[in-house]
């Protein structure tokens, strides 16, 4: 009898039954612990199997944006609500240019720039 593991047989894995459960819990969730758990099969098996199992790789990957779709229409969904902080999110993600909090400091001719920083600790000092 073949080993069994995480509820599946050796035989089971090695077949690859557990890719398509795997995939859909994915989709669903974008955890890979959470899973991994629903398709009866280890995280490092699944990780072995994405390193070399390209086409596993492709649909992971597809996996990893239907995810990504279902935690952004989430996200919107919020902001749209009125959560200021998941509306002050996606803005900064959807528009970086505009709302995102980063300074280019340039030197003369673009070169560098010696930036000293000093912080005073308590009014003693």
């Amino acid at each position: 009898m073949a080993e069994r593991k995480g509820g599946r047989s050796a035989n089971d894995r090695s077949a690859g039954k557990w890719k398509r459960p795997f995939l859909a819990a994915y989709a669903n969730s974008g955890n890979m612990r959470a899973s991994s758990l629903a398709a009866q099969v280890s995280r490092s098996h699944v990780y072995l199997t994405l390193q070399k199992d390209e086409v596993f790789r492709a649909d992971f990957d597809r996996a990893k944006e239907e995810a990504i779709e279902l935690l952004e229409a989430t996200l919107r969904a919020q902001a749209l609500s009125g959560n200021t902080t998941a509306l002050i999110f996606l803005l900064k993600c959807l528009d970086p240019e505009t709302y995102n909090e980063r300074f280019q400091i340039t030197g003369p001719r673009s070169g560098p720039v010696e930036l000293v920083a000093t912080m005073k600790l308590s009014d003693n000092e």
